[in-house]
C-alpha cells in the first residue's frame, strides 16, 4: 500500500531520491545520467531553489515517487520542474496525483495561495512524458498560463549597435530604487504579451517583482541597465548569472516610450558588456505569443532551443 510522507530537505535520503530520479529520466527519454550526476544536480538545484517540503510516496518502505516544493515568494509556491518523479508502477498515474494533491493540501495551510509548475526542454524524445505530466495537473484543476520559448545565443559576435536616443540616459540598474523600477516594470507588463503577469493578483505581482530583482541573487551588475528620461525609468534589461551562462530575465519598455528603439539600445549595451566579460552562452525566455519580442531577439541571433510550459493553481479554486 502506498503511503505519503512529508520531509524537509535535510531529512531526505538524497542518494535514494537521486536513484529514483535517474531511473525516471531514462524511462521518460530525458537522458541517461549517472547517479553521481543526478545527485550533484539535485544538490545544486536546492542551493538555487531551496525545497521547503518534499512529499514521498513509499511502497512497503521503498520510495515509489517524490515531489519537491519551494517557496517562490511569500504567498506563491513552486513545484520543481518535471516533478513529480514516479517509478514504473501499475498505478503510476494515481501515485503522481496523490503527490500533487498532498502539495495542494500543504500550500494553503502554510500561506501559499498560489502554486506553479513548469516543464522545460520539451523535445520529441520526452513529449509523451510531458503530455502525461500535464494531464496529471489538468485533472486536478491546474490551468495552462503560458507557453515560453527558451532562446539561446551561443556566440556573442560583434553585431550592429543601436545608439541611445537623444534625451535618454543609460544607467546601471543597481543604482535605481526598487519603487522606481517597479513603476516601469508594472506599466510595461500590464500592457505586454506576457500572459503570466495577468495571472497574478496585485500583491503577487509585487512579490514576483521583488523575487526577480532580488539583489542578493546573481544579478550581473555591469550588464543590467535602465534607460531614464527626465529622471524616470522607462526601459529595463536585467541579466542574471547562472552556472554556465548569462540569462536575460527582463526586457521591459514603458508603453509611453515604445517604438523608439529603446529595447534595441539596451540589448546592444548589455550584449556589448557581456562580450567584454567573455560570455560564451546567453539565454532568454519569451512567451510564444509575443511575436514582436521574438522577432527582435532573432535579429540578435537568438534561436529557439526548447519550449517551457507553465501551469498554475490557486487555493481559492477548492
Amino acid at each position: 500500500m502506498v503511503k505519503i510522507i512529508q520531509q524537509t530537505w535535510d531529512e531526505l535520503d538524497i542518494l535514494a531520491i537521486a536513484e529514483l530520479t535517474a531511473a525516471v529520466y531514462k524511462i521518460e527519454g530525458r537522458g541517461d545520467y549517472t547517479l553521481e550526476q543526478v545527485e550533484r544536480y539535485l544538490r545544486n538545484m536546492n542551493v538555487r531553489f531551496p525545497i521547503e517540503v518534499a512529499m514521498l510516496a513509499t511502497d512497503n518502505g521503498r520510495i515509489a515517487g517524490w515531489i519537491g516544493l519551494e517557496r517562490k515568494t511569500e504567498n506563491i509556491g513552486e513545484i520543481g520542474r518535471w516533478h513529480p518523479f514516479v517509478g514504473e508502477f501499475a498505478d503510476r498515474d494515481n501515485i503522481a496525483k496523490q503527490l500533487i494533491e498532498e502539495v495542494m493540501k500543504y500550500a494553503p495551510m502554510h500561506n501559499m495561495q498560489r502554486l506553479e509548475i513548469s516543464f522545460d526542454e520539451t523535445f520529441d524524445s520526452n513529449v509523451k512524458a510531458f503530455e502525461n505530466r500535464c494531464s496529471w495537473f489538468r485533472s486536478l484543476g491546474w490551468r495552462l498560463v503560458e507557453d515560453t520559448y527558451f532562446m539561446e545565443l551561443d556566440s556573442l559576435k560583434d553585431s550592429s549597435e543601436f545608439a541611445i536616443p537623444d534625451g535618454f540616459q543609460l544607467r546601471p540598474l543597481l543604482e535605481i530604487d526598487h519603487d522606481e523600477l517597479y513603476k516601469c516594470h508594472h506599466a510595461a507588463f500590464t500592457t505586454s504579451e506576457a500572459r503570466e503577469f495577468y495571472d497574478l493578483t496585485s500583491e503577487e505581482k509585487r512579490q514576483h517583482f521583488e523575487k526577480l530583482y532580488d539583489r542578493s541573487q546573481n544579478i550581473n551588475p555591469d550588464a543590467s541597465f535602465v534607460l531614464t528620461y527626465e529622471e524616470n525609468v522607462v526601459s529595463i534589461v536585467l541579466v542574471v548569472s547562472r552556472d554556465d551562462e548569462e540569462h536575460i530575465t527582463i526586457v521591459a519598455v514603458h508603453p509611453d516610450f515604445r517604438g523608439r528603439g529603446l529595447a534595441k539600445a539596451l540589448l546592444s549595451a548589455s550584449i556589448k558588456e557581456l562580450r567584454k566579460q567573455g560570455t560564451q552562452n546567453l539565454s532568454i525566455g519569451v512567451d510564444t505569443v509575443n511575436t514582436p519580442a521574438i522577432k527582435l531577439y532573432k535579429k540578435y541571433g537568438f534561436q529557439v532551443t526548447s519550449r517551457l510550459s507553465f501551469y498554475s493553481w490557486r487555493a481559492s479554486q477548492r
